[in-house]
């Protein structure tokens, strides 16, 4: 909304030099006063994508983003069959395979900034 409320003012506000003129009383240049529109700016909405390290701590499937680090580093996270560094970035429908402990293997169905706790676990499903 702030985008659009900044055209609308720039569509109403002539040049300086045509205000002017106006404001002198002539009724042919008032008429020439019109909006001007400088560009029509077009917003392309982009799959989000995260850090590996960030979305298994944001979805909670290791508990903190410094031990998700250290497991990328030891290439014990895999996505999508081969060994992947914390900075991957995370894309919907990528399968993690944790090897930490017991394995874990999950399908990625969304990626977001932040989750509550109960929300956490429909940002994956367990393959």
């Amino acid at each position: 909304q702030p985008l659009k409320r900044l055209l609308v003012n720039k569509m109403r506000l002539p040049d300086l030099s045509m205000r002017l003129q106006a404001q002198a009383g002539t009724r042919r240049l008032k008429r020439q006063c019109k909006p001007r529109v400088s560009r029509v700016v077009m917003i392309s909405v982009k799959e989000k994508n995260m850090r590996l390290d960030k979305y298994l701590k944001v979805s909670r499937l290791i508990k903190r983003r410094t031990v998700a680090n250290e497991a990328c580093d030891a290439e014990k996270v895999l996505v999508n069959g081969k060994a992947a560094r914390a900075s991957y970035e995370v894309k919907t429908g990528d399968i993690i395979e944790i090897v930490i402990g017991k394995p874990l293997k999950v399908r990625v169905l969304d990626v977001k900034d932040y989750t509550k706790k109960e929300d956490a676990a429909a940002l994956y499903e367990v393959v």
